[in-house]
């Protein structure tokens, strides 16, 4: 029995330590977030990114602080709040210090269904010695306007020491520069413009150095995208760079004319008329048309094509109603494309098929 329960014991133990504990589906940083030293009767901020990979997102319940009070969140949403991996979340950290010496706390998250995660936050409040100014002078946003989907944009990114950090110091560092949001952004070549020199990380900046962090924008679907430069830094700060850009997608688009058709005839009779598939699109229109459940004497020139921009296409209707008793037909005919919006349409075929005229012939005479 003692067996059974220990064997029982170390199972729930193995499931808690190495399924559970590993259900992390949460992305904090920077972490730890450290503030430095700070001025008493200063502030002193730090930017906080909140991400997942989870496709289907991740509820977030609470998003706190326990600890010090000299701690606190700025610029959060609201909870409960639903978090993508196409749409990461920032906020601030404040420290305000309250008393001399070292100040900590924890950063909390609870998200739904998984376990919580928790960041270390810890400052230091300096009687006489004041707060670094911010090391890295560069623009806080970058939009790439409109691009084709299948195309790529190029955005540079300057980044320079700012005069005060360079006075004090002299030189600075970067360690690592990343992307957090939409994939359809990646990193491209990174370059010292003053020296005019290839840049690796972690990278020492002097005073009069400018580097230039080159940004590619591919987008893979219409519709907007966002993304995150952030830097690293030997000063603890997260320094970022909001990156938006709208996919744009070339497209077809289909006009019938007519939308309707009326084919008058009569019997034992052949008989043609037409449609034009008109493609207004900016891409080419590819199409098929789909006479299931139409009778034999009702046929089609051309069942598939294409259709360039600002193009049209003239589809022939032939009726051949050798045998057809009079009356009036409807069929409705499918017509599948790649226009975007109008994948599927239809245009209602009418043939009013009129009875043959009775002759009667009065030359004969009885003799």
């Amino acid at each position: 029995m003692k067996l059974s329960v220990t064997k029982l014991v170390l199972v729930v133990l193995f499931y808690v330590f190495f399924v559970y504990a590993g259900a992390q589906v949460l992305n904090i940083t920077p972490n730890p977030v450290t503030f430095g030293s700070v001025n008493m009767g200063m502030s002193d901020m730090r930017s906080v990114t909140l991400s997942t990979s989870e496709e289907a997102g991740v509820v977030i319940n609470d998003l706190g602080l326990s600890g010090d009070f000299a701690f606190s969140i700025m610029g959060a949403p609201g909870v409960p709040f639903t978090l993508y991996p196409s749409d990461p979340v920032m906020f601030d950290i404040m420290f305000s210090p309250m008393s001399v010496g070292m100040a900590t706390a924890m950063l909390i998250v609870s998200p739904s269904g998984y376990p919580t995660q928790s960041v270390d936050v810890s400052g230091m409040g300096d009687p006489t010695g004041g707060m670094d100014p911010a090391m890295l002078n560069y623009p806080d946003t970058y939009d790439f306007g409109t691009w084709d989907v299948g195309s790529t944009g190029t955005g540079e990114i300057e980044v320079r020491l700012t005069s005060e950090w360079a006075g004090m110091y002299g030189t600075g560092q970067i360690n690592n520069v990343t992307l957090a949001g939409s994939s359809d952004f990646s990193l491209g070549i990174t370059t010292n413009t003053t020296t005019s020199t290839a840049v690796s990380f972690p990278y020492s900046l002097n005073s009069d150095d400018n580097v230039m962090i080159q940004v590619l924008y591919s987008p893979s679907d219409a519709g907007e995208d966002y993304a995150t430069l952030e830097f690293e830094t030997t000063d603890f700060r997260l320094y970022q760079v909001s990156l938006s850009g709208f996919g744009s997608m070339l497209a077809p688009h289909i006009v019938l004319d007519p939308n309707s058709l009326v084919i008058q005839t009569q019997e034992e009779a052949y008989t043609s008329s037409y449609f034009d598939i008109f493609n207004t699109g900016a891409a080419d229109l590819t199409f098929a048309n789909s006479t299931y459940g139409f009778p034999s004497w009702i046929s089609l020139d051309v069942t598939e094509g294409t259709v360039a921009p600002g193009g049209s296409y003239r589809i022939g209707v032939n009726v051949n109603t050798e045998g057809v008793i009079a009356d009036n037909y409807s069929y409705l005919l499918h017509i599948t494309t790649n226009d975007p919006d109008m994948a599927d349409q239809t245009i209602m075929i009418t043939v009013v098929v009129d009875a043959l005229p009775i002759v009667v012939d009065f030359s004969r005479s009885e003799e």
